[in-house]
């Protein structure tokens, strides 16, 4: 059950996933000892969870889910003039007007 389940995590192709689940199931039965399938089983569904992870953030996108974050803040930043500045996980906004220098 949790091989199946590992396979369905990791692969949305539910043929690819239900081929691979057979064949991790015929490696688990060939483990000797309850105890050391269980961990392998285990193993199959951590590593399931991280690809599941690894598509859903592919999907999403860090830039783009911050930029719909922001997209408003942004908008308005732009309206009023101001410079923007992205990193991954930082964003900063700047008044041209105090980039020029008066009187010195």
């Amino acid at each position: 059950m949790l091989v199946a389940w590992s396979s369905r995590l990791r692969y949305a192709d539910r043929t690819r996933a239900q081929g691979r689940a057979e064949e991790l199931a015929a490696l688990i039965n060939d483990r000797p000892g309850k105890l050391l399938k269980l961990l392998t089983a285990l193993g199959f569904v951590f590593v399931g969870l991280i690809a599941l992870c690894a598509r859903v953030r592919s999907r999403l996108g860090p830039s783009s889910l911050s930029a719909r974050l922001f997209e408003d803040v942004d908008d308005f930043a732009h309206f009023l003039g101001w410079t923007t500045a992205a990193t991954r996980f930082r964003r900063s906004y700047r008044d041209p007007r105090f980039d020029a220098r008066k009187g010195h």
